[in-house]
C-alpha cells in the first residue's frame, strides 16, 4: 500500500527548495553584478529574492494540500499554485515599485529572474513528489 504524504513535510520541502533557489539566485546576481563593475544594491536583490520566496511559499500550499489530500489533484493544484503565486507576486511587488524612490528596475528583474527559477524548480518538484506518492515513480 502506497503511503499518504503529509501537509507539513511537502510544505516544508517546497519552502527548503524556495530558500536554496532564493541563495543560488541572490549569490550568482550579486557575484555577476560585482564582476560587471556596476554592484547590485544588496537591499533590492534581498528584497526581490524575498517576494518571490514569499509567493512561492504561498502558491506551494494547495500542492501540499493536493499531495496530502489525493496525489490525482496535484496537476490541477500545479496550475492553482501558479495563479496564486503570480497573484501574490503582484500583490507585493506592486507597493514596493510604487513607494521605492529608485532601483524599481532592478527590483523587477531580481523578483523575475527569482520567480521564474523558482516556478521551475518548485514545478518539478511537485512533479516528482506527485509520482512518489501516487505509485508512478520512473
Amino acid at each position: 500500500m502506497m503511503s499518504r504524504a503529509r501537509f507539513f513535510p511537502c510544505f516544508a520541502a517546497f519552502a527548503g527548495a524556495g530558500v536554496a533557489v532564493f541563495g543560488v539566485v541572490f549569490g550568482v546576481g550579486m557575484l555577476l553584478t560585482a564582476q560587471s563593475g556596476k554592484g547590485a544594491d544588496p537591499g533590492t536583490a534581498l528584497l526581490g529574492c524575498g517576494i518571490s520566496w514569499l509567493a512561492g511559499c504561498v502558491g506551494a500550499i494547495p500542492v501540499a494540500w493536493a499531495l496530502s489530500k489525493d496525489a490525482a489533484r496535484v496537476g490541477m493544484a500545479i496550475l492553482a499554485s501558479t495563479v496564486l503565486r503570480f497573484i501574490t507576486v503582484l500583490a507585493l511587488v506592486a507597493p514596493a515599485v510604487l513607494t521605492r524612490d529608485s532601483s524599481r528596475v532592478a527590483l523587477v528583474c531580481w523578483v523575475g529572474v527569482c520567480y521564474l527559477a523558482m516556478l521551475a524548480v518548485d514545478t518539478l518538484l511537485a512533479i516528482s513528489l506527485m509520482r512518489r506518492f501516487s505509485g508512478n515513480e520512473r
